[in-house]
This record gives structure tokens, C-alpha cells and sequence, in this order.
């Protein structure tokens, strides 16, 4: 495996991703353009929230995400994504279009009750949504590295992910997934 050019976080709403990702564009000396799925999410009309829309809508939405990722990779660039891949084939998808690029695949955990407080400190997530993600994200696979927001400081996790990212696994998290895909 050569070097790292995407690190995806993957974690509920409210798991410290967004943190991690900013802390670790200061560490790495290569500059990683920041690639978060809120982003796209923000881009709907401020009306009502995301889960209003349609399933084929947000399906939709969050596959254009997924082909984004891969573009700025296919074009060179090193990329930090934050998203909440909580669906095998989102993630199967996922690891097919970054076929191309070395992808260090990070699961970001936070206890429930943590995630439930910072959620509703934020006050810009509608309730309930990291409870539903918590239950449901890291059930699909294998990760590179995994952090813990909630038992350590952002610079230990970002310590422990720069950890991998300068010695990466022979085979990646991806690569694993699209073995058995």
C-alpha cells in the first residue's frame, strides 16, 4: 500500500468527526482538502430536515457525495471525508469508486450517552439522530484504526490515527471489503 490519500472518519452525528478531521489537516504536512457529508446535507433548502425527503432522494444525494470523494481522489488530491456510512452497500459502493486510492478507513466511537449530550448541546441536529446512528454504523465491517472520542482527547486519537496513517496495514480495510463484496 502506498501513501494514504483518503482518510474517511466514520462515526454517528455528534461523534467527533468533524474535530478530528480539522485537527488532523494541522498535523499532516500534505495538504488534505476536508470533505464533510453535513456539507452536502446543508445544500438542501432550510426547510424541515433530511430525513423529510424521499429514500430515493437522500439515496441519491448521498451517492453524488460518494462519487465527489472519488473525483477529488481520481484528480490527486488527498481528502479527509466525514460521513456516516451506516449501510453496507452505501459502503461496498463506496470502496469501489476509491478502488484507485489508498483509503485509511477510521470508525470514530463515542458512548451513547456522550454523543446524546452533544447532540443536544449542538442544538443544530434534530434529536434522537445519534441514537439511531450509534445503533447502526459500525455494523458493517473491519476498520483500519478505530478511536474513542469519548474515553480520549482529540490528540490522542489523532495521534493514533497518524500512527497507521504513516505505517498503513498490506491491506486495507477497503481492500478487505471488496474481497468479500
Amino acid at each position: 500500500m502506498g501513501e494514504i490519500q483518503v482518510i474517511l472518519l466514520n462515526g454517528a452525528s455528534s461523534s467527533g468527526k468533524t474535530t478530528l478531521a480539522k485537527a488532523l489537516q494541522n498535523q499532516l504536512t500534505t495538504p488534505h482538502v476536508y470533505f464533510g457529508e453535513d456539507d452536502f446535507w446543508s445544500k438542501l433548502p432550510e426547510r424541515g430536515n433530511p430525513r423529510d425527503h424521499s429514500f430515493e432522494f437522500r439515496y441519491k444525494l448521498y451517492y453524488g457525495f460518494l462519487h465527489c470523494i472519488a473525483a477529488l481522489a481520481d484528480c490527486g488530491n488527498c481528502v479527509i471525508v466525514d460521513t456516516v456510512a451506516d449501510d453496507n452497500e452505501a459502503l461496498v459502493a463506496c470502496a469501489r469508486l476509491l478502488s484507485k486510492a489508498n483509503v485509511l478507513f477510521v470508525g470514530v466511537h463515542c458512548d451513547l450517552a456522550v454523543l446524546e449530550a452533544r447532540e443536544q448541546a449542538r442544538g443544530d441536529r434534530s434529536l434522537g439522530t445519534a441514537r439511531r446512528q450509534h445503533e447502526r454504523v459500525h455494523t458493517h465491517s473491519h476498520y483500519d484504526i478505530e478511536v474513542d472520542t469519548s474515553k480520549s482527547t482529540t490528540a490522542e486519537c489523532v495521534e493514533a490515527i497518524l500512527n497507521v496513517h504513516s505505517a498503513p496495514p498490506a491491506q486495507s480495510a477497503f481492500e478487505r471489503l471488496l474481497i468479500t463484496a
